[in-house]
Formats: structure tokens, C-alpha cells, sequence
């Protein structure tokens, strides 16, 4: 027998040897299994082999962690952090999900040698097919949320997999391209919200006052959408009464658009009003754990009459139902609550919103 053929067998005894192992889960309706806080929220299993068989089943591609457990600071705080955010937790449920320890002696050492890692080494995620073969190039030494939705995206579409509404959406607020923000003025900002809201491009919108009127101050993409197009679109939804340009660049574009109706104004807008004021009455999303694109676009929709579900993940989804039966039942639990967008806090806000689900019960 040729050595080559020696490798591979040794290589698959080896994976076959690791079902002996235990299943490391992050799941959280597992209660009675003890979850390594380096692995996050995903339900992982310590069985690669598994999870290739699964995956010839299934058509879904293998996500496959390499990482240190118990781990240094940035293998604990990928799994609170990335590993952790419900949009990777949810997208994590269109593959298979599997980890390999680097830092322990025995079977896991093998695969460890066949993808050439590193032992004691920080996160790694690659995708990989049934047979175990690279989809893409690995997944390292990028421990945003933002690179790792990238990279979750890129595997489904290398596989011709669908990538669902609410990971695209977030996945571009996520990754931006150049990041700007533009402020209008016009007679009902929260009509603005609304409409400047559901433009492609629009990461982010924030009402308030500025010089005694009412203004949108949008951040968008430049890179989808240029200023001059956001000036035009402002002016041609009644949103452009005024604008505040916040550049000389903007000044001049501005006026090519809207004549004289420029000021150019580094004054901070006064945003102590609610914001989103759609989304506000509508409880069951105004509470969920939403990125700030999507309640931006949420917000919007509602104010068209829309439902919004189709911008949601399974969790957000079944949470949103809770929190509805919850507040009607109890609205002043809630009376505290301050719902957080940010990316880094949106997985403790997630936790929050849970917990207080449980105890009311």
C-alpha cells in the first residue's frame, strides 16, 4: 500500500476514533450540558466525522471551529462576542456545525495535522464540503461579527445554498464599504425615517432637532449609495427642505441639487426624542434583539403597513412572540428596557430579553 493511501486511511481511523468524543454544545435548551464559554451559543459537535456524514445527508456545508478550550482572551471573547450574536447563531443552523480543540493531546491532533493548524492557537472557522475538502480560503485572524456573516455567506453561495434575507441584510450593515452621514430637514422627521429608511445603502437613521427643525440624519454607504443619489432621493420624498451638509464635498453636490437650500453645519443633531417611531409602537419587535439595519428597515415597513417578518431570523422570530404574549400580559416588566443595536452588546441584550422571558413565565 502506497504511502498516500496509508495517510488517508490513518487520517479516516483517526476521525472515526473522535465520535468516542464528547458533544460540546451551545445550546441553550441543553441545560444539563456545560457549555465552554470559548464556543458561544452554536451547538457544536466535537465529532467531525458526524458532522460529514450529516452533511452528505443534509446538502449543508460543514462549518468547522479550531480553537482553544480553555482558551486566552480572544478565544473567550469570540464566543461571547461572534459566536454569540443571534444572527451567527440562526445562520449557523444552515450548516454543520463542528469543533476541533487544538490544544489537547489524543485523536483531535490528527485533523488538526490534515488541515495544517496550529496547536494553542487563536480561532480558526473554515467550510468545508461532506468529504471534508475547503470550500474557500480559512477563516482567521478576523474576530468581528462582521468578517465572520462574510465568510458564512460566502460558503453558503459557494455551495449555491440560499443566503436568507436576514443574514444578506446584516451581513452588508456589517461590512460597509464607506461609511458617510448626510442630514435633511424637512416637516415631519418621522415621515423621514420612514422613507429615507428603506433605501438600499441606509445603514442607519437618527431623528431629531437641528436649528429649530425637524431632520433625519442618515449614515449610508457610499459605495452603494453616493451622496448625490441620497440628495436627489431625499429631495424628490419631500425630505430636503433643507440640508445640512456636513463636508464642503457635500456643500457643492448639495447645491447642484437643491440650490440654496444648503447649510453647511457641523452642529451635532439634539436625537433625545424617540427614534424609530413606527417600530417604538409595535412592542414585539421594538424589544427584539435587532442590528440597527434592521430595525431601520423594520421601522419602515410598518409604517408602509408591511410585515417585517420576512427581515427576521428563526430566533428573532419565535422571540418576538414571547416578548407580544409577555407585554400584553405585563407591559410595565418592560418599562426599563432600553433595546441595544450595537454589535458588541446585541448578544448580552439577546441574553436579557431571554431571561426575562423565563421569569415571567
Amino acid at each position: 500500500m502506497g504511502m498516500k493511501h496509508v495517510g488517508i486511511n490513518l487520517f479516516v481511523l483517526v476521525l472515526t476514533a473522535t465520535a468516542m468524543l464528547p458533544i460540546a454544545r451551545a445550546d441553550s435548551t441543553s441545560p444539563n450540558v456545560a457549555t465552554p464559554i470559548e464556543l458561544g451559543r452554536i451547538p457544536w459537535v466535537r465529532n467531525l466525522p458526524k458532522a460529514l456524514a450529516a452533511s452528505k445527508t443534509s446538502g449543508k456545508p460543514v462549518m468547522l471551529l479550531f480553537d482553544e478550550v480553555p482558551g486566552c482572551g480572544t478565544c473567550k471573547q469570540f464566543g461571547t462576542g461572534p459566536l454569540s450574536h443571534p444572527i451567527v447563531v440562526d445562520a449557523a443552523a444552515l450548516f454543520e456545525t463542528a469543533v476541533v480543540y487544538n490544544n489537547v493531546p489524543g485523536a483531535e491532533e490528527a485533523i488538526l495535522k490534515k488541515y495544517k493548524e496550529p496547536t494553542w492557537n487563536n480561532p480558526v472557522v473554515r467550510f468545508v464540503d461532506s468529504s471534508g475538502k475547503d470550500l474557500m480560503t480559512r477563516h482567521a485572524d478576523d474576530y468581528s461579527t462582521g468578517g465572520l456573516l462574510r465568510s458564512m455567506a460566502a460558503a453558503l453561495r459557494a455551495t449555491k445554498q440560499n443566503v436568507p434575507p436576514y443574514l444578506a441584510l446584516v451581513e452588508t450593515e456589517y461590512n460597509p464599504g464607506k461609511l458617510e452621514t448626510a442630514t435633511f430637514a424637512m416637516h415631519c422627521y418621522w415621515e423621514g425615517e420612514q422613507k429615507l429608511g428603506k433605501l438600499d445603502g441606509v445603514v442607519a437613521t437618527r431623528i431629531g432637532m437641528l436649528d429649530g427643525l425637524e431632520v433625519v440624519e442618515v449614515d449610508f454607504d457610499s459605495t452603494v449609495l453616493e451622496y448625490a443619489a441620497l440628495v436627489r432621493q431625499a429631495k424628490k420624498q419631500d425630505c430636503a427642505h433643507r440640508v445640512f451638509a456636513r463636508t464642503d464635498a457635500q456643500v457643492k453636490i448639495a447645491r447642484d441639487i437643491v440650490g440654496d437650500m444648503v447649510t453647511r453645519s457641523d452642529t451635532a443633531v439634539d436625537t433625545s426624542t424617540q427614534q424609530q417611531y413606527h417600530l417604538f409602537q409595535k412592542p414585539e419587535y421594538h424589544y427584539l434583539p435587532l442590528t440597527q439595519l434592521q430595525a431601520t428597515r423594520v421601522n419602515a415597513m410598518i409604517a408602509d403597513g408591511q410585515s417585517p417578518d420576512t427581515l427576521l431570523s428563526p430566533s428573532q422570530l419565535a422571540l418576538s412572540k414571547k416578548i407580544a404574549a409577555i407585554h400584553a400580559k405585563n407591559p410595565d416588566l418592560f418599562a426599563k428596557i432600553q433595546p441595544k443595536r450595537n454589535a458588541d452588546a446585541l448578544p448580552g441584550y439577546w441574553q436579557e430579553m431571554e431571561l426575562l422571558i423565563e421569569q415571567a413565565k
